[in-house]
């Protein structure tokens, strides 16, 4: 450990500083900064190193944070039923749960790619040739512009289902699935404040035209509007106000 370096810092280290993060719901004009598959999405071996994975890794900077998603193969994976039952490949019910799955998997990364630039007739062109989720994670990330970084675009987070391992409390994250809706799209100009209609977000400018972004009432009262956990075991609201309720996702 280098001593020297630890006692040579300085009080004006901007590395000490908080970081600024994102907001519930809508964050824009955002940037994609990754979106591409990895061969490389396995566990850490030993040396800390990942070993061999596959999956298509999906990274949105938003203020001083990139928020990242990563959607692996699910090929031969177990499924959970709706009672959180794992299910193995080959038993009853296995393939109904697998294809609604997969089709959000592949829904989430078409949704992303989309909102730089590529269209859905680049994507229909390639369907044909996939022979593997490997090999529709390259194909689509082949897709992705130049310098689409440079793109504005808007995204929505929402809040964790559950508290993660060794957490304690739910924190920001871009959607795993398209179950709420859309979260990444082509920046729309405009200023937009948050307003509850009947139950459900939306987002209107000065002139009252809505975003696309929009949440219905299930999502508001759901645990993925409002943030579970604390050290008083409290729930931080979402914009909304309500509290969420018990359930899976």
């Amino acid at each position: 450990m280098d001593f020297n370096q630890i006692f040579s810092t300085t009080d004006t280290d901007k590395a000490l500083q908080g970081k600024a993060s994102g907001n519930f719901g809508l964050n824009g004009p955002v940037n994609v900064t990754k979106l591409e598959y990895t061969n490389k999405a396995g566990k850490k071996d030993e040396a800390g190193q990942p070993t061999e994975g596959h999956a298509f890794d999906i990274h949105v900077q938003i203020k001083d944070r990139d928020y990242q998603l990563r959607i692996y193969d699910p090929t031969g994976s177990q499924m959970l039923d709706k009672n959180n039952n794992k299910v193995n490949p080959g038993e009853e019910g296995y393939d109904a749960l697998f294809k609604a799955d997969a089709t959000q998997r592949v829904a989430v990364i078409k949704h992303a790619i989309k909102s730089v630039g590529v269209t859905d007739a680049q994507i229909d062109a390639i369907i044909p040739t996939v022979t593997s989720f490997t090999d529709f994670f390259v194909k689509l990330g082949n897709l992705v512009p130049a310098q689409f970084q440079t793109k504005p675009v808007d995204a929505f987070l929402e809040y964790q289902w559950q508290p993660s391992e060794g957490q304690t409390m739910t924190y920001l994250q871009l959607p795993r699935n398209m179950k709420g809706g859309p979260f990444l799209i082509a920046h729309v100009p405009g200023k937009f404040t948050e307003n509850m209609v009947d139950g459900v977000l939306v987002y209107l400018d000065e002139a009252g035209n809505k975003h696309p972004f929009e949440r219905n009432e299930g999502f508001m009262d759901s645990a993925k509007a409002n943030q579970q956990g604390g050290t008083n075991n409290t729930t931080k609201q979402a914009p909304a106000g309500q509290t969420a309720k018990s359930s899976t996702w």
